[in-house]
């Protein structure tokens, strides 16, 4: 038989039970306290107004004030009639369980047996060895008992989230969509991946495994070695300054200008201001006055060059240690200090040119 036909035909058959339970027993249609009453009523006429999901509501605020087997098995048909078959088979069975009066006994276990078949069931399976210390596993929201895992759940049809957790363990999640009616469906659980910790009492995801360094081990590394660099580069300069070539000027007859002024310039690296304005000598007129003051000039570009680099590597290697190292408090202040670093930046922009040198520093807290 065609799917659309056979829903409609059992919504006639649903509509034609309701209308039988109302007119041949009217002790199920009535509860027993005034509020529980009025609930009542007002389903009912919004069920003939056919306003369904409204009266369903209705009868489920009639159940809460005062449960009832008459109230349950009308919440059944009127869930049937919305096609939420799982929750329409649990109101029949919650009517079996307190129902006394034998006619109503009768409806229920004849809408159960009818029902049952048609349910869409998941089944949610957990492995042995993913059973581990403290996991939970929930259907929308919902925790999942033990008892149940392996056994076939009746749901209404729609979209529901699977989610498993565990201390220690990375979480997982599943979608998966439901049939309305017959439909059965199964997840299985798989074995949780570890989580692994940092050393100062954070965990990280590890899918690299036993080779995957953390994000603060990486810049201490990278600190370091700036600092290293830095520490080389100073060591240059110093060494350079000290033990540098420094000509005798005087004894070489650099002219015009006198000894001192020409030794500036060359040890500052400031050969091009001292080509541009004729300050070195003839080819005729001292060539080893020339030759000392090029290698000098030499001498004190690169110490320039390593100076600025060594600075630029002194700063970023510093407050890339500052940031690994900052916030190894415990408790709170943890939490505290890693919302802080997150939001921290650190730009450093080196300066170098012919006449001077530096680093632009940026900081963002």
């Amino acid at each position: 038989m065609d799917p659309t036909r056979r829903r409609a035909r059992a919504g006639w058959a649903v509509s034609i039970a309701a209308i039988s339970l109302l007119a041949v027993a009217p002790g199920l249609a009535r509860a027993q306290s005034a509020e529980a009453d009025q609930r009542f009523k007002e389903a009912e006429a919004l069920l003939e107004a056919g306003k369904v999901a409204e009266a369903c509501a209705a009868f489920e605020e009639s159940n809460r004030l005062e449960p009832s087997a008459g109230t349950l098995i009308n919440l059944g048909l009127c869930r049937e009639k919305l096609g939420k078959l799982a929750s329409a088979l649990a109101a029949y069975r919650g009517a079996l369980e307190r129902v006394k009066d034998p006619n109503k006994k009768a409806v229920a276990a004849e809408r159960e047996a009818a029902l049952a078949p048609r349910v869409s069931r998941l089944t949610i399976s957990v492995a042995s060895e993913a059973r581990v210390e403290g996991l939970a596993v929930s259907l929308d929201g919902r925790r999942i008992d033990e008892a149940e895992y392996g056994q076939a759940i009746p749901l209404d049809g729609g979209s529901y989230e699977i989610e498993a957790k565990a201390p220690g363990h990375r979480s997982w999640s599943k979608s998966i969509r439901i049939d309305p009616e017959g439909g059965d469906a199964a997840v299985r659980v798989p074995v949780l991946a570890e989580k692994q910790s940092t050393g100062a009492g954070e965990p990280t995801q590890a899918p690299g495994g036993a080779g995957q360094i953390s994000a603060r081990t990486g810049l201490k590394i990278a600190g370091f070695s700036l600092v290293g660099v830095a520490v080389v580069s100073t060591a240059y300069v110093i060494g350079t300054t000290v033990s540098g070539p420094i000509p005798d000027y005087e004894a070489l007859e650099m002219r015009p200008l006198d000894s001192a002024g020409m030794e500036t310039l060359a040890t500052s690296g400031d050969c091009d201001t001292a080509h541009g304005k004729d300050l070195r000598m003839g080819a005729n007129s001292g060539a080893q006055a020339n030759i000392a003051f090029d290698e000098a000039c030499i001498i004190g570009k690169q110490r320039f060059i390593v100076g600025m680099v060594g600075l630029a590597s002194g700063l970023i290697g510093g407050a890339l240690l500052a940031f690994a190292y900052v916030g190894d408090s415990s408790g709170a202040s943890k939490q505290a200090a890693r919302s802080r670093r997150d939001r921290r930046q650190l730009t450093v922009t080196p300066v170098i040119g012919p006449s001077g040198g530096g680093a632009s520093v940026r900081f963002a807290w």
